[in-house]
């Protein structure tokens, strides 16, 4: 019984030691994919202050325009 025991505990432990794999594996996917949102997002952000700089550039020059 004893044997049998730790026998299952052995199958357990090996099964949680798979488990834990596949889970830092995601988990490193998962901070991978953070990475590329945060890169895309910094992108975005610099695009949008392009535009609104040239967004008020067209508005000055609309104010010379009208007057």
């Amino acid at each position: 019984q004893c044997e049998r025991r730790v026998a299952e505990l052995v199958s357990k432990e090996k099964h949680y030691e798979g488990r834990l794999k596949e889970l830092e594996s995601r988990e490193e996917k998962l901070e991978e994919q953070m990475e590329e949102f945060e890169s895309k997002k910094e992108a975005l952000e610099g695009r949008k202050k392009e535009l609104e700089s040239k967004e008020k550039q067209v508005e000055g020059r609309e104010m010379e325009i009208e007057s």
